[in-house]
């Protein structure tokens, strides 16, 4: 199920996983009290075992029942177009999770390619040669 909350916040939800996406919603930086609270509150309304809140400038949370942690972003320059950034960052995200099996390694990726993507405009997709260079 995707629904876009009125506070900007876009989420994806399954019975194994929510991701969220809030970017512009969470402007007080990485691992603000809000992020935390934010995360908590999805977290308690979901029956997932995993929770991802992308912030996107300000990189993500990862959040599992016994662990909680921040991968910072990559640096996105000239930053021309976000069109599509959570759908690179997802579709990354499940590619290299499902061959390594290495969460923080895997949103680390996940949020490289979302950087390439963000420096072309229009929903880019990724070349060979950009996948290459994660």
């Amino acid at each position: 199920i995707m629904k876009r909350a009125q506070n900007k916040i876009t989420y994806i939800m399954s019975p194994h996983m929510t991701v969220l996406g809030c970017e512009g919603c969470c402007a007080n930086g990485a691992g603000s009290s809000t992020d935390s609270k934010l995360v908590a509150k999805f977290c308690a309304n979901s029956s997932a075992q995993l929770l991802i809140l992308t912030k996107g400038a300000d990189g993500a949370i990862v959040r599992t029942p016994s662990q909680q942690l921040e991968v910072r972003a990559v640096a996105a320059e000239p930053l021309q177009d976000t069109v599509g950034a959570g759908d690179t960052f997802l579709a990354a995200l499940c590619a290299e999770f499902l061959k390594e099996h290495d969460m923080e390694a895997s949103i680390k990726i996940a949020n490289k390619a979302s950087a390439i993507a963000v420096q072309n405009y229009g929903c880019y997709t990724l070349t060979p040669n950009d996948i290459n260079s994660l």
